[in-house]
């Protein structure tokens, strides 16, 4: 893959994809399709990991002034004819405080086929420059080590990951949840047993109106992250919005964040 950027404003040509001082990114990836719905759609969305030479080992690089990582998205704006929604959500979580993927509009062609507009962006995990949690391991499954860090989505299972489990939803069907941290292959009993029994607690205190910072669902989740989440949602229409694709994750000692 190579990403030509000869800088802010300044027009960039497929001619230039030889010329080095043109180039972000010139180096190798594994790459494969993403999504679910959207794969459907001539247009792909894709997920890609930036490798060393040897095509196995992870390269950590900054892609278009990002914080250097090696799982990136190129997202194809599926459904959304503006091409804004995505890239105006992402960008006014992050201006009122809480993460959400940098991203950067690219055209992208793929084996000289020139393929759109598309919305380079992060892949959500466990990072210091992205979800700053702390990364559990298989060993830590007693208080208070196995109270994190976890991120945990609500989502189809397209992506071939195990459910972990699942929770009815006001819509009269079952919302499913799915291990992204730690990976589902990792977990452990004990911290699946912890992670899910904290979002059955939010679903009791929270259907019974328990508004107690002891034992209520303020207890559980941090109260103001929800709400910037609904707000966001709501502000972009987003279809898929509080069930499917929907990230929360949990730092060790701390509440549910979404």
């Amino acid at each position: 893959m190579k990403i030509i950027y000869k800088g802010e404003g300044v027009q960039n040509y497929l001619t230039d994809q030889n010329t080095p001082a043109f180039l972000n990114y010139n180096g190798r990836i594994s790459i494969e399709i993403r999504g679910s719905s959207s794969q459907a759609l001539p247009k792909k969305p894709y997920g890609l990991t930036t490798l060393e030479a040897d095509n196995s080992t992870n390269n950590n690089v900054s892609l278009l002034g990002m914080p250097a990582e090696n799982d990136w998205i190129l997202n194809s704006l599926a459904f959304d004819p503006s091409l804004m929604r995505d890239y105006l959500s992402y960008n006014l979580s992050r201006q009122i405080g809480n993460y959400a993927s940098r991203t950067a509009y690219c055209e992208v062609v793929i084996n000289g086929e020139y393929v759109g507009l598309y919305v380079l962006q992060e892949k959500i995990k466990a990072d210091s420059n992205r979800v700053d949690v702390t990364k559990i391991t298989n060993t830590q499954n007693t208080i208070p080590l196995v109270t994190g860090g976890y991120i945990t989505k609500a989502d189809k299972t397209t992506g071939g990951d195990p459910v972990a489990w699942s929770m009815p939803s006001y819509t009269g069907w079952e919302t499913n949840f799915i291990h992204d941290l730690p990976k589902p292959e990792n977990v452990t009993s004990q911290q699946n047993f912890y992670i899910q029994n904290q979002f059955a607690k939010l679903a009791i205190t929270s259907n019974t109106n328990n508004v107690s910072f002891t034992n209520g669902y303020p207890s559980i989740i941090d109260v103001p992250t929800f709400v910037d989440f609904m707000i966001s949602n709501e502000l972009a229409s987003n279809a898929d919005g509080y069930e499917l694709s929907t990230y929360f994750h949990k730092d060790r000692n701390g509440k549910i964040q979404a």
